[in-house]
């Protein structure tokens, strides 16, 4: 304290936990502090004379300041086991639902393949049953040796709904018949036709799924299909490479081609049931063509 000049009595102060050193507050007497992070603090103050003497408090000024929730050791943390538990829920809400929908899809499918084994396979038979009936009372001609082949034309036929049937109520893995399939169906489509058919198909003990088998099936029929009715190709390459990694289908010809650019005409939905196919199996199907050079079709799946 001073009587004599009171006013002119300055201050300096130091927050302890904050203040690296003394601030000097001349005769203010106030201190201010914003945004101090929560911890323990202890805040002390020295009055100056004239002389420039100064004395500190008997009694400093000790506080702490208590952090807020998300300034705690255990906010980020417990942020963090949050997003991977919403992650890991909403994942498994995405897989229960992809489920739920599979077996809507994989019941649909079995329905349709009793419908099918139900009225059309049995029908088939019947017919198939009856006209070789008929094709046993003719007599030796062309008129019987017409109808055995048409007999023969539906058996291969029911064969054909049989293997759809198959893809449908398959979903695991069987002893692979692949390169046998493709090669009775590519010699079937290209008998009539004055085509030259090269089949260079790799036979593997192991055998994939399936649904994957018939799907390439498929795809190798509608390929050689389009290459025979379309082409005018005059040779037919029809290939399944396999390697420790991969399966690769290949069909090429070496026909008239087309402008790969263009859309699909009205009503021809091979090309886009091939693209479709291959996206069920989980690849792409490449299609090379233009006019004068022939139509390459490959699919690789990779192991």
């Amino acid at each position: 304290m001073s009587f004599i000049v009171p006013t002119r009595i300055t201050f300096r102060y130091q927050l302890e936990g904050f203040d690296k050193k003394w601030v000097d507050a001349g005769p203010r007497r106030e201190a201010f502090y914003t945004n101090l992070l929560p911890g323990r603090y202890r805040f002390q103050v020295e009055a100056c004379n004239l002389e420039g003497e100064c004395r500190g408090t008997s009694a400093p000024v000790g506080f702490v300041i208590e952090p807020r929730y998300y300034q705690r050791a255990w906010f980020i943390p417990a942020c963090v086991l949050g997003a991977i538990f919403v992650g890991l829920a909403g994942y498994r809400l995405r897989i229960q639902r992809l489920r739920a929908q599979f077996e809507v899809v994989l019941a649909e499918r079995n329905r349709i393949a009793r419908e099918l084994h139900d009225t059309l396979i049995q029908g088939f038979s019947g017919i198939t049953m009856a006209m070789q009936a008929l094709a046993a009372r003719l007599p030796a001609g062309d008129n019987r040796q017409t109808l055995e082949q048409i007999v023969t034309d539906a058996g291969s036929s029911l064969t054909e709904v049989r293997r759809s049937l198959f893809g449908l109520r398959s979903g695991h893995a069987v002893g692979s018949g692949l390169a046998e399939a493709i090669e009775q169906s590519a010699r079937q489509l290209t008998e009539a036709k004055d085509i030259r058919l090269k089949l260079k198909l790799d036979e593997d003990e192991t055998s994939l799924p399936a649904e994957v088998e018939y799907h390439l099936l498929r795809i190798a029929q509608e390929a050689v299909l389009n290459a025979v009715k379309h082409s005018d190709a005059r040779s037919l390459l029809v290939a399944l490479e396999r390697t420790a990694t991969r399966v690769r289908l290949l069909v090429k010809d070496d026909g008239s081609g087309f402008d790969g650019t263009e859309e699909p005409r009205p009503g021809h939905f091979g090309v886009v049931g091939m693209h479709e196919r291959a996206a069920q199996i989980g690849t792409n199907l490449h299609l090379e063509s233009a006019p004068g050079t022939g139509t390459t079709v490959s699919v690789t799946i990779r192991k």
